[in-house]
């Protein structure tokens, strides 16, 4: 959600008239379209309030299209479609895709190709290349809310 919305508040502010296409991977409890709509809200009033210069833009219905049909099971959890764009990413261009965010992206891409008129597409790559080493993370330091990540992550932790 919060690439979907800073995308398409970015390209509002810039005067680009464009339509973001979002895809859910998770469950409507961590990604609504409600859920957008105030994100997007707040992000505007933040930026107006850092920046009273930032273009006042508003989200209109269009402005983002939320595809719903790729979450499968939800967050982390790998649909087919998904796990078969990866593979085709990997193998025609060597683009390294995750499959809870980007390959689910990606496989809605696919199945957009024949439909899109436009021709020119953006895939938005939020897949964080390099690599997280977390063994020196003092996950009690983060919130409480993390440390099940962690522990279930460094058995023994």
């Amino acid at each position: 959600m919060g690439s979907a919305v800073g995308l398409t508040l970015g390209l509002k502010a810039a005067g680009l008239r464009t339509q973001v296409v979002a895809v859910r991977t998770a469950t409507p409890r961590f990604s609504s379209a409600r859920k957008v709509q105030r994100m997007h809200r707040r992000l505007a009033r933040h930026l107006r309030e850092a920046d009273p210069s930032f273009p006042d833009v508003s989200l209109d219905s269009g402005d983002i299209l939320i595809r719903e049909e790729h979450v499968g099971r939800g967050d982390a959890a790998p649909t087919a479609k998904a796990l078969q764009a990866i593979a085709l990413a990997r193998e025609c261009s060597g683009l390294v895709l995750d499959w809870t965010y980007t390959g689910k992206a990606f496989a809605a891409l696919i199945d957009d190709a024949p439909l899109r008129a436009r021709p020119n597409v953006l895939f938005w790559h939020t897949y964080n290349t390099r690599p997280i080493e977390l063994s020196d993370v003092d996950y009690r330091r983060l919130p409480h809310a993390l440390h099940e990540i962690f522990r279930s992550a460094r058995p023994g932790a």
